[in-house]
Parts: C-alpha cells; sequence; structure tokens
C-alpha cells in the first residue's frame, strides 16, 4: 500500500493454502482495496494466478509473496506497458536480490534440447550494469513480477495449467 499511494488499485490476494495460520494473516489485510481468496487446497503457480486473474476488473500485476516494491514500482510498470509500445501487452521488471545483484534480468533462448536451453539475463551481475538497465523485447518474462494490460488479457485468457512451474 505505501508504494502505491496516488495510484488507484485493486489487490487480489490469492492464497495457494499454505495453512491456517498464514490464511487468518492475509484476511488481516482485508479492505476497502484488498480481497482475499482462500483455497482449500494447492492449485500450483497457474492454478492460483487464474483465479485472482478471473477476478481482476483492470489491469492485472502478477506479484509473488517475496516481491518487495519499492515508491513508483507501479507507475513504471504501468508506464512501459503503455507508452513504450502500444503493441506490448505484458511486461517484467529487473529483479534484484537484497544484496543488489540481478536476479532476472530477461531472458534467453539457445537450442531446442541444449543442456541450458533457457535462461535469465544478466544474473548475479550488479543492478548498476548499465546493459541490464536498458528496455528490451523478450520471448518469455518472469512471473515473479509482471503487469498484463486488460486487452492482452482478453485476447489470451489465463495460464496454462498443464504446464508446471516456469512454462505457463
Amino acid at each position: 500500500r505505501a508504494t502505491c499511494v496516488g495510484s488507484d488499485y485493486e489487490v487480489i490476494i490469492v492464497d495457494d493454502f499454505i495453512d491456517d495460520a498464514v490464511s487468518a494473516r492475509l484476511l488481516e489485510f482485508e479492505d476497502d482495496r484488498v480481497s482475499v481468496v482462500l483455497k482449500e487446497h494447492r492449485l500450483g503457480f497457474a492454478g492460483t494466478v487464474n483465479i485472482g486473474m478471473q477476478r481482476a476488473r483492470h489491469d492485472i500485476v502478477l506479484l509473488n509473496s517475496d516481491i518487495v516494491a519499492k515508491p513508483g514500482w507501479l507507475e513504471a510498470l504501468q508506464y512501459s506497458a503503455y507508452a513504450i509500445d502500444p503493441a506490448i501487452g505484458m511486461v517484467s521488471p529487473k529483479l534484484v536480490y537484497p544484496d543488489g545483484r540481478i536476479q532476472y534480468g530477461g531472458t534467453y533462448y539457445a537450442r531446442v534440447l541444449a543442456p541450458q536451453w533457457f535462461g535469465h539475463l544478466h544474473v548475479g551481475a550488479a543492478a548498476t550494469k548499465p546493459v541490464a538497465n536498458v528496455p528490451g523485447y523478450n520471448r518469455s518474462i518472469s512471473g515473479a513480477c509482471v503487469y498484463i494490460t486488460r486487452e492482452a488479457f482478453a485476447r489470451v485468457g489465463v495460464l496454462d495449467d498443464e504446464f508446471w512451474l516456469g512454462f505457463e
């Protein structure tokens, strides 16, 4: 909430059922902008976020529970999704570990079935690395933090829950 002051937003928390204590704690966050959906069993990443996306009324941001947002994060994602290229439907930011190293800075693909045919760019590099601070196009993005325009969601729909973590 503190990082979204002045923004119009709605938060939908979908609990992938960890335990009753976590569910009870999440319910404490409910208010006029925050709703909590409690599930009785685990559905995995795709199944869980699909529930939230189907309830959303506007653009969608998927945000893992371990992401620490900084002021202006939501506006930066929204700007990137609309102002840079109107054809963009989804954007994901550079993700940085607490020690300042990059966790995710885009994706790469090598030959199919190569030992390392897919991966994240700039992993472990300093977050200040110049090339890691230039917007770019990717074939895939991180689901840990992703902004999805309402139009893109209407065209594509929910994630395919037949694929497991990493390939939705």
